[in-house]
């Protein structure tokens, strides 16, 4: 009787230690702007069913502490805190951009020096961007030098449609400017300031129209994983319109080669943005033009500025290959 219990339990406990099959479902995102049309034309035809858009789920990536060196992330917020006009920065300065401790601060900028990414100036004792950071910014532009090529043409655009034209990319979830222009009239208007403000200022990438125009840029795994941080930004009231807004403009980008944002980002102006991504090894970027309401109404947009902002992204892509630009 005892052998057999024993025998009993072994198998119990083998039993137990037996893995257990688990099967995974996939996450998929599914794709933007191929299959809008119909639901679209539906959608304006009066069909509610047509409304319903399908949504683009997010793909369920969980990133764990492990994953993320701390002290590598402090260490490249510190270099990302320097802007296009800063000459040198103090570490008060950077502990006030950063929002870490000054302590923090003080060891990250010791170590970047002596790893030549920062380098101490000697007249302020701040810091500058170091020849290490600004040779990996060459190594990054190498092959997208676009706004020194594109600020001639940006500004003949700007002066012939009174306009203000910008060039953006992405900085996070937001869009910054690498070079802007504006018409002499236009600067000189007592216009709306956002439309000043919208050449130069941060824009949120999921409520504007170059922020479209640079989703619309991005190849497919890139495109995926922003917009799950921008649906986790958004959350589950902000996230559907954002999202159907996001489907809309990409569907027209690939329709006419550009979108239109009408009063989004800001109400009293209007945008057509376009995206930019001459290279398979470049960053993507995003070209808009931007005016006040009156200066730049929807049927404006349509019929002249959209079709002309389409022509000056080839004139930009022919001048930047005939530049060596790969």
């Amino acid at each position: 009787m005892a052998r057999s219990g024993q025998r009993t339990i072994a198998t119990a406990v083998g039993a137990a230690k037996k893995p257990r099959e688990i099967k995974t479902r996939k996450a998929t995102i599914q794709p933007i702007g191929n299959d809008i049309s119909a639901q679209r034309i539906g959608a304006e035809a009066g069909d509610p069913q047509a409304r319903r858009l399908s949504p683009i789920v997010p793909v369920k990536r969980k990133v764990t502490d492990c994953q993320i060196i701390n002290s590598l992330a402090r260490g490249l917020k510190v270099l990302t805190a320097f802007g296009p006009d800063d000459i040198a920065l103090s570490n008060k300065d950077l502990a006030v951009r950063t929002g870490l401790p000054k302590p923090t601060i003080s060891r990250l900028t010791n170590t970047l020096v002596r790893l030549n990414f920062l380098a101490q100036d000697g007249e302020t004792g701040g810091y500058r961007l170091g020849e290490a950071t600004l040779t990996l910014g060459l190594s990054a532009t190498a092959s997208v030098d676009l706004p020194h090529i594109a600020r001639p043409f940006m500004r003949a655009f700007a002066e012939e449609h009174n306009v203000g034209v910008s060039l953006g990319v992405r900085d996070g979830l937001e869009i910054r400017a690498l070079a802007y222009s504006l018409s002499d009239l236009y600067n000189s208007s007592d216009g709306s300031p956002g439309a000043h403000l919208a050449l130069y200022a941060r824009q949120p990438l999921g409520a504007s129209g170059i922020g479209y125009a640079l989703l619309a840029a991005m190849t497919p795994p890139e495109r995926a994983t922003v917009l799950e941080q921008l649906a986790a930004q958004a959350g589950n009231v902000g996230w559907p319109n954002m999202e159907r807004r996001i489907q809309f403009a990409i569907e027209d980008i690939n329709r006419y080669g550009y979108c239109a944002s009408i009063r989004e980002w800001d109400r009293t102006i209007n945008c057509a943005a376009t995206p930019v991504a001459f290279s398979t090894k470049g960053i993507p970027l995003s070209l808009a033009c931007v005016a006040p309401l009156s200066m730049l109404p929807e049927n404006r947009i349509r019929n002249v500025i959209g079709p002309a902002l389409v022509d000056l992204k080839q004139t930009i892509r022919d001048a930047f290959h005939e530049q060596g630009g790969r």
